[in-house]
């Protein structure tokens, strides 16, 4: 590469550029219940190559150094390498000497808005050295300090750095107004600024940019209606502004961006329908319309978009029935996350068509009917099951084993880690066949009616952490293959018909902070191995049951220990 001033054209310099090269992680920071595998979309690019055939595969081009080599070739000049730090947060181009000026002085201006800098970031942006030693005799086109922990403004003279086309300050604290300013830089094509506390409003001069592909502002504390504005940005691929303070309807023209694939609104005060025109974007890939107050009904467009993989409309006020052919028009989806709202009708057998699906959450609603259980045996991929509060089984004599035969449990995928379906309407047995469910972590049935004796197999859920079976009709003993659950933290077996004695195999739980074994028919002594789990520190409650013996005494303080001793056979003095 032949770079040099204005006035030195006919003594070019030849440099080598030292890159990295490598293909572009693509990453988001919008997670359904902590779940890492949702860690997809777009959080942060720094520079896309690669032609418009090849843009399946782009890459990733980061400048490490910059190396003179004009002395190799004859050159009497200093054969010095001119360095680019790694770590100044900028990615430049070669463009002729005029205005570089202009971008050293809005750098500084930049730095001179930091007022928290614990990372030293900043210290290379100095004058200990000559500008174009710094980034040579190159235009910024990358602005990009993620996580640097910087706090501050971003100043008005951001708008001089004209050849900027991403800005990415993801995670920092700079806490005033995006200045208007920035609506200059008509190169700019992605634009980061998630996480990093600034307020005010969205800004409007932001519809100048019309070359911008992405806008992330996830995470901050905007406020006030979505602007009309930026209905001129039809390149948009990427809208993430959920989890800040805005207001008013959803914008109809967001159904022009015929490009879009990602739209995360959640996690605001956005009210009214959901508009029709949602429907027109036939990429889209995200939905994500999270603890919102819209009303009315999904339109059957969306549900039409058979791109769709991650679709989340969880706690709004939004109701109707989900389609019966959702599966079969949604055939990508591996996330279904309907919960909190009032839906009704019955669970679509068709979901097992999404052979992709991995979450489906269809808690706090009112549906109605089975629960197909032999439908969602098929999809090998789910790790999460949750239809808690709903009234499943409420339509006939369905019973238990009716909906969960022992094959249709072992069908379950094995990489199941969450079974919620308390607090239902359904009666009968709990199938032995949930002992093949060896991944699982959190098992809720709490509310279920669910009768007959407790299956040893639960033992074999080695992986459990949470067990809410209370509030049953259990009766029999209490199996001592609970005490192969060492990684329980919490057990729930409360409100039930148990009989005989305490396990003192629970002792093995070794990581146990709540144990509620309370209001059931159980006698004998409390073991002291029980008493003796040095993790448990949260709740111990056996109370209303026919214990007897004396009182033991736990071996740490307990938030709550309830015992209550029916017949005292040897108290302590």
């Amino acid at each position: 590469m032949v770079v040099g001033n204005k006035a030195d054209f006919n003594s070019p310099r030849l440099i080598s550029l030292d890159i990295e090269v490598e293909k572009c992680q693509v990453i988001d920071h919008n997670v359904v219940n902590g779940e890492d595998y949702l860690n997809k979309g777009i959080k942060h690019v720094d520079m896309i190559v690669g032609k418009k055939a090849d843009l399946e595969k782009p890459v990733k081009v980061k400048l490490i150094s910059v190396t003179d080599q004009t002395s190799k070739h004859g050159d009497n000049d200093s054969s010095a390498p001119i360095q680019a730090e790694k770590k100044t947060g900028l990615e430049s181009t070669t463009l002729p000497n005029f205005g570089n000026e202009s971008d050293r002085l809005a750098l500084l201006d930049f730095k001179k808005r930091i007022t928290e800098d614990p990372l030293h970031i900043m210290s290379s942006w100095n004058e200990s050295m000559h500008f174009c030693s710094w980034i040579g005799t190159r235009r910024v086109v990358t602005l990009n300090l993620q996580a640097q922990k910087l706090a501050g403004s971003v100043p008005p003279s951001i708008g001089n750095l004209t050849y900027l086309t991403g800005i990415n300050l993801i995670n920092n604290n700079f806490y005033s107004a995006v200045p208007q300013e920035m609506g200059s830089l008509l190169r700019l094509q992605y634009l980061n600024m998630s996480q990093i506390s600034f307020g005010g409003t969205i800004l409007t001069n932001i519809s100048r940019c019309t070359q911008l592909t992405m806008i992330d502002v996830f995470s901050n504390k905007l406020i006030r209606p979505i602007p009309d504005q930026l209905s001129l940005l039809l390149k948009l691929t990427v809208l993430l502004i959920g989890r800040n303070n805005l207001t008013g309807t959803i914008p109809r023209w967001i159904g022009n961006f015929s490009s879009l694939f990602a739209l995360s609104l959640g996690e605001n005060n956005l009210h009214g329908s959901i508009p029709n025109e949602l429907g027109r974007p036939t990429a889209l890939q995200r939905f994500i319309l999270t603890s919102n107050n819209p009303s009315g009904m999904i339109p059957s467009s969306i549900y039409n978009i058979s791109s769709i993989y991650y679709f989340t409309v969880t706690q709004n006020q939004l109701h109707g029935e989900p389609p019966q052919n959702i599966g079969i028009t949604l055939p990508n989806l591996e996330v279904f996350a309907g919960g909190v709202k009032k839906f009704t009708g019955t669970v679509p057998a068709s979901l097992s068509n999404a052979s992709r699906l991995r979450i489906l959450d269809f808690a706090q609603n009112g549906l109605t009917g089975k629960l197909p259980a032999e439908n969602l045996g098929r999809l090998k991929w789910l790790i999460r099951v949750n239809f808690d509060m709903n009234r499943l089984g409420i339509s006939a004599a369905i019973t238990l084993e009716e909906n969960y035969q022992p094959a249709s449990i072992a069908n379950l995928s094995t990489q199941l880690k969450i079974l919620t379906l308390g607090e239902n309407l359904i009666h009968g047995s709990l199938p032995t066949g949930i002992g093949n469910l060896v991944n699982l972590t959190l098992l809720g049935m709490e509310g279920y009616h669910i009768s007959n004796s407790f299956p040893d197999a639960i033992g074999k859920l080695h992986k459990l952490e949470g067990l809410d079976l209370n509030l049953n009709r259990f009766s029999g003993p209490i199996p001592s293959s609970l005490g192969n659950l060492t990684s329980v933290t919490r057990l729930f077996m409360d409100a039930n018909r148990f009989q005989g004695c305490i396990p003192p195999s629970l002792g093995n739980c070794q990581n146990l902070l709540i144990l509620n074994l309370s209001s059931n028919n159980l006698n004998g002594t409390i073991p002291r191995e029980v008493v003796a789990i040095k993790s448990l520190s949260i709740s111990l409650t056996v109370s209303n049951n026919s214990l007897t013996g004396s009182l033991p005494s736990p071996t740490r303080k307990l938030v709550f220990y309830d015992a209550q001793i029916t017949a005292c056979i040897s108290c302590a003095p």
